[in-house]
């Protein structure tokens, strides 16, 4: 009898142990899951930030080369005209010392 008794207490231990691995293993597969909702929410986030970053980034960059265009575009080209018009000056003056 006391044999028949300890056989199934273990294996009631077997049972409930199966059963708590069979539990625990469902808790890892439902935060597993949870987990990969929450890290797909955060990549998704991520991309719009990004995306929106690289916008204003787009657009501040535009506006800058237009002020800078406005601003330095005519003195560049009166300067340029000016320098050019000193290397026109200078290989006139080499020729007419040759």
């Amino acid at each position: 009898m006391e044999a028949k008794n300890k056989k199934e207490v273990e294996e009631n231990q077997i049972t409930e142990l199966k059963a708590l691995e069979t539990k625990y293993s469902e808790e890892i597969l439902t935060y597993n899951k949870e987990q990969d909702l929450l890290l797909k929410k955060y990549e998704k986030e991520t991309k719009k930030q990004e995306d929106s970053m690289k916008e204003r980034q787009i657009k501040e960059m535009d506006l800058l080369y237009k002020e800078f265009e406005d601003a330095y575009s005519k003195k560049i080209r009166k300067y340029s005209k000016e320098v050019l018009d000193l290397k026109a000056t200078e290989d006139k003056l080499v020729k007419l010392q040759r």
